[in-house]
């Protein structure tokens, strides 16, 4: 049964009074969200913090994260992920390769071995994603500054795996070397 609210049949003046509600609810909604972003005893900011900087890394453009940055109340909002998708703004920047804002972003603190998280999604690092993708830089500049090469994704699968899966070459080259630097042969090839 279809709710009143988007019920068929009504005349002009009901389907004004339909969009007249909607619109009302919507503004309740953002004066929340508004409230919910200057309460400082919010823990992990608000949602419209993380949509942002989820926003402003999608852009590719370092300007918009750096402005999305300074909103940020909590730094537990930088390991926040998208609703959605389940990932997070340094997952998005490592599978498509900005080199900048992976940079930022790790500078800001966000958490490099992070997995992404959401309903019925696939989960991994943003390792695990820079070689799904070959985004060998990113892969270079994640494996710098001490991101796990040796945690599974939900899959159970590791990065390096995920490379050679999508025929990625350049980033399995790149994980097999750094892999092989840090451990022998019998435990690197144990996958």
């Amino acid at each position: 049964m279809r709710s009143p609210l988007f019920s068929k049949g009504h005349t002009h003046t009901h389907t004004h009074k339909k969009k007249i509600i909607i619109i009302e609810m919507f503004k309740s909604l953002l004066k929340k969200e508004k409230k919910s972003e200057k309460d400082p005893s919010n823990p992990v900011g608000s949602s419209m913090e993380i949509t942002s900087l989820l926003r402003a890394v999608a852009s590719g453009k370092l300007r918009k994260v750096e402005e999305a940055l300074s909103q940020i109340v909590s730094p537990d909002s930088l390991n926040s992920p998208d609703v959605r998708s389940g990932m997070n703004s340094l997952h998005i920047a490592a599978s498509m390769g900005f080199e900048a804002i992976l940079r930022r972003l790790i500078d800001a603190g966000i958490s490099v071995d992070k997995l992404s998280i959401g309903p019925g999604t696939y989960s991994g690092t943003a390792l695990h994603f820079a070689a799904l993708e070959g985004r060998d830089v990113a892969v270079l500049l994640l494996l710098g500054v001490g991101a796990s090469y040796d945690i599974p994704d939900s899959q159970g699968r590791l990065a390096v795996q995920c490379a050679i899966d999508e025929c990625k070459g350049g980033s399995f080259a790149v994980l097999m070397r750094r892999i092989l630097k840090r451990e022998s042969w019998q435990s690197a090839l144990r996958f």
